[in-house]
């Protein structure tokens, strides 16, 4: 049978045609807000803002307890939870939040004081843990190699987007890393520069004892032969030939 590229289809379907961007409902998009700030990704408890919360690397939240008992425990090794969470292998993988909280009990963005909660990204810088909202973040940290609240040294950031899907995440690791090396690479400098910053120091030649002219006694007799020494060198040498 011949199929196909004989004249007789005609595909009238624009979405056969074109790939559309899947469209979130409202609700769809208020529940996934909701369930993202409030509760745990792993087993969907409500988040304990006032007890330890921590980040994977692709930005999800989780209690820190229950998290520790499943790594414990090797459930994220089932298969079950392998395709979900088989990245996250151990406590390194995971980043401690600095919660900062408001009168209410309820975490902030401690530079605008805005609220973490509903559609808004937030940077979570990994080596102290504050958590930034992202206009923050573009206008006072975005440059900087340190922390513009605790000080500390900056080691990359982790998106925090609740309407970011789990395969856009995982397509989001790759450029923030390639951004975090060319920051680097402008960061460190030449080797000329640091060559002429920090030269290196000049190593000081040790003076022959027997040329220098500024030797104690004590030493100038040890190289300087005397006339009875000069005798008997001569007389043993007259004698052993």
């Amino acid at each position: 049978k011949n199929m196909g590229a004989d004249g007789g289809t005609h595909c009238l379907d624009r979405s056969l045609v074109v790939k559309q961007k899947k469209i979130i409902s409202k609700e769809d998009r208020k529940e996934r807000v909701f369930n993202f700030w409030n509760l745990d990704h792993f087993n969907k408890q409500p988040l304990d803002w006032k007890s330890s919360i921590v980040s994977c690397s692709l930005g999800y939240l989780y209690n820190k307890e229950s998290l520790l008992e499943a790594l414990l425990d090797k459930k994220l090794k089932s298969s079950a939870y392998r395709s979900n969470f088989g990245y996250i292998r151990r406590l390194k993988d995971l980043v401690d939040i600095k919660v900062v909280l408001d009168k209410e009990g309820k975490p902030i963005c401690p530079i605008s004081y805005k609220s973490i909660s509903g559609p808004y990204r937030f940077q979570l810088l990994k080596a102290c843990g504050c958590v930034i909202s992202d206009k923050s973040y573009e206008e006072l940290q975005k440059d900087k190699d340190t922390c513009c609240v605790c000080s500390q040294k900056v080691n990359g950031v982790i998106l925090l987007d609740p309407l970011l899907t789990f395969k856009q995440k995982i397509e989001w690791l790759p450029k923030q890393a390639n951004k975090a090396r060319t920051k680097h690479k402008r960061s460190r400098p030449s080797k000329i520069d640091s060559e002429t910053s920090n030269p290196k120091p000049v190593k000081k030649l040790r003076a022959n004892p027997s040329s220098s002219t500024d030797q104690p006694d004590s030493v100038k007799a040890l190289f300087t032969p005397t006339t009875s020494n000069a005798k008997s060198y001569q007389s043993n040498f007259i004698t052993n030939v």
